[in-house]
């Protein structure tokens, strides 16, 4: 390598080794989030029946909540188009995959909460679960999550995550 010459490769292991996709896996994760869809989709329920149901996933990453939310959907026999929004395309090829089978609607788009509005979905539900930490103009980002939903949507988030969970 020469002088002020950087080099950047992505390998696969790299990625697995600071994928947040272990996080998913733990029992905490796996009981906070599952309360928090479990609600929603309880509310969403209440929508009509004969009506499917539209269902964005912000910041779906690995398809860990999409996962979920696809879930308690089909216990509770409602259908819906369930799109996961997603920066990462290695995510969303995880998500795809933990998705494919599913038996319902799921589709992934890379992109954020700035693509809501050209997805052109009146949203029954919008999830954005342990991510908006990450978002550095937290107004903006609700503001674009409101216009996404349609009247009397549904917008669930939370975040697992607190000060200092990033090292600097």
């Amino acid at each position: 390598m020469g002088k002020g010459t950087a080099y950047m490769i992505e390998t696969s292991s790299e990625h697995e080794v600071y994928s947040y996709e272990p996080f998913t896996q733990h029992a905490f994760y796996a009981k906070v989030n599952q309360a928090l869809v479990a609600r929603a989709v309880a509310d969403l329920d209440q929508r009509p029946a004969n009506a499917p149901l539209k269902i964005v996933d912000l910041g779906s990453g690995t398809g860990a909540i999409t996962q979920m939310v696809v879930e308690e959907l089909k216990k509770r026999g409602r259908s819906a188009t369930v799109i996961g929004v997603e920066p990462s395309a290695d995510a969303i090829a995880q998500a795809e995959r933990r998705l494919a089978g599913s038996g319902m609607d799921v589709r992934f788009v890379q992109g954020d909460a700035a693509d809501l509005a050209r997805l052109d979905v009146a949203a029954d539900g919008l999830f954005f679960c342990n991510a908006i930490h990450l978002v550095p103009d937290k107004d903006e980002v609700i503001e674009k999550v409101a216009a996404a939903l349609a009247p009397g949507g549904l917008f669930a988030f939370n975040s697992a995550f607190f000060t200092g969970t990033y090292a600097e």
